[in-house]
């Protein structure tokens, strides 16, 4: 009997890997080949695999009615109503601007309301067990993913000299969205690994993922998500090592054996990357890769500050001169790595004004702010200084652009009950469930990320995708029974 409910368990797991993996392969496919030219198609993909999600969850992992127990007391399972009720008014306030305004990027409030919602109502229907198998399943989806993704970069995607590395992406700042989310897996594993003093072999693997993640963050020279993964890292650190205290983990002997396996998996693999796509010599080349330099002093999202008329390639956010100019002065220094260290220092030290540190944003930020109003707009993207910006590169703003300030303000609200939600899951959850560091460091990573970028739709983002998944996981409450119920004795 044992032997039959493990193996249902595991096939439940690997056949919620398939929508998962898929989910994260629509994503990368759509951030090669840009979203507006395949929307439709794209969101078509997207809801038939967020409902076999849904299907293949409801047929495995064996619903448990909404009953449960908890310290041998009785009560339900319930969504929390004010996480729910805050959720719902945000897509139906997003669904109303949709059908006064029509989108480009149309009814995305149907994708939210109706699909995730309702995986959100049939997740609040399973026992505590089930609920994590649903969580592993995704933290190990992504785990694959990034296993796939670094072979075939190791493999076909070269690193040019002097300029910013983009993985499997077209934009370095893109990849390093990515990144995060892969980072936020990782350190939950080896949270998890730590919590339950498992020995040091056992994080030898994450250990390894973690260096070369951090490679691959290095290369992209993303400050924002540079310092977020920083950020992160301490803040759960801290928090790990009160908990030891505690425990008795030797939290210290963990975190020196994955800082040694990781630093040597970081050179390793930085070695690989720079040699080994010229050995086989068969680069991928995507048709939007775009050169961002090392020094990154002109590629701006936007050239507030600048009267160049010339474009390269067609590309309204960077100039050909100043492209060369800025190649040619990184190819000159002694180290042309793009490190996000270099970037972030020598922002602040050569003390550039805030519009330059922000590459632009600034000036972005302003200009939608002052076409906000109540019904949203038809497109995302919109004319700044004469250049066209595909979106806010903001969350907040892009949200009350597009569908209006009342939306915003419930995004806001929305944000900040996930994070104190997470903070307290974690807290609470930390010796009981394998992946309770996830939402806290994933939600965290979301809200500083998209200070800088506009990440919030789930076809397009693992990030944003990520971050809906632990909106479900924080809206499940346990509520006790006021009356505890009585068995009779046979």
């Amino acid at each position: 009997m044992n032997t039959s409910k493990n193996t249902s368990k595991k096939l439940s797991l690997y056949m919620l890997l398939l929508p998962f993996l898929g989910v994260i392969f629509l994503e990368m496919v759509v951030r090669i080949n840009a979203i507006k030219k395949n929307y439709v198609l794209y969101s078509s993909v997207f809801v038939i695999l967020m409902l076999a999600l849904i299907l293949i969850t409801a047929s495995h992992c064996r619903p448990f009615m909404a009953k449960t127990t908890k310290n041998n007391k009785t009560g339900t399972i319930r969504l929390n109503p004010l996480l729910l009720s805050v959720w719902t008014g945000m897509c139906v306030l997003m669904l109303i601007s949709d059908l006064l305004v029509f989108k480009k990027y149309c009814f995305l409030s149907l994708i939210l309301l109706i699909l995730f919602t309702g995986f959100y109502i049939i997740w609040q229907r399973f026992d505590t067990k089930n609920k994590d198998v649903i969580f592993k399943a995704f933290l190990l989806s992504i785990e694959i993913s990034f296993i796939a993704a670094s072979i075939f970069c190791f493999l076909f995607r070269p690193v040019t000299q002097g300029i910013r590395y983009s993985g499997l992406s077209s934009n370095p700042n893109v990849y390093g969205l990515y990144i995060i989310t892969v980072w936020a897996c990782l350190i939950s594993k080896l949270d998890n690994i730590m919590e339950r003093k498992l020995s040091l072999k056992k994080s030898v693997v994450i250990s390894i993922e973690l260096g070369v993640a951090a490679m691959f963050m290095y290369m992209t020279g993303a400050r924002t998500s540079f310092f977020t993964i920083g950020l992160i890292t301490i803040v759960w650190f801290a928090l790990r090592l009160v908990f030891s205290r505690k425990s008795g983990i030797p939290v210290l002997r963990y975190a020196v054996s994955a800082i040694i396996v990781a630093t040597v998996a970081f050179f390793a693999s930085m070695l690989l990357l720079t040699n080994l796509p010229d050995i086989i010599n068969r680069p991928v080349v995507f048709e939007r890769d775009r050169q961002f330099t090392a020094i990154d002093s002109r590629t701006k999202v936007c050239l507030a500050a600048s009267d160049a008329s010339k474009t390269y390639k067609g590309n309204p956010d960077v100039t050909t001169n100043a492209l060369e100019s800025d190649i040619e002065k990184s190819m000159s220094t002694m180290d042309d790595e793009p490190s996000a260290i270099k970037r972030l220092i020598n922002s602040i030290t050569n003390g550039e004004g805030l519009d330059s540190i922000l590459n632009g944003r600034w000036s972005i930020y302003k200009s939608y702010i002052k076409k906000l109003n109540f019904k949203g707009h038809h497109l995302y993207g919109k004319k700044v200084n004469g250049s066209y910006v595909v979106h806010a590169h903001n969350n907040v703003i892009q949200i009350a652009y597009s569908y209006g300030i009342l939306s915003a303000v419930l995004y806001i609200l929305l944000c900040v009950l996930t994070f104190i939600y997470s903070i307290a899951y974690y807290v609470k959850f930390h010796t009981k469930r394998e992946s309770a560091a996830f939402p806290m460091l994933l939600i965290t990573s979301f809200l500083i990320s998209t200070l800088t970028e506009f990440t919030f739709i789930p076809m397009q983002s693992l990030l944003a995708f990520a971050y809906l998944m632990c909106v479900g996981k924080l809206m499940i409450t346990f509520t006790p029974s006021k009356k505890p119920k009585t068995y009779k004795k046979a």
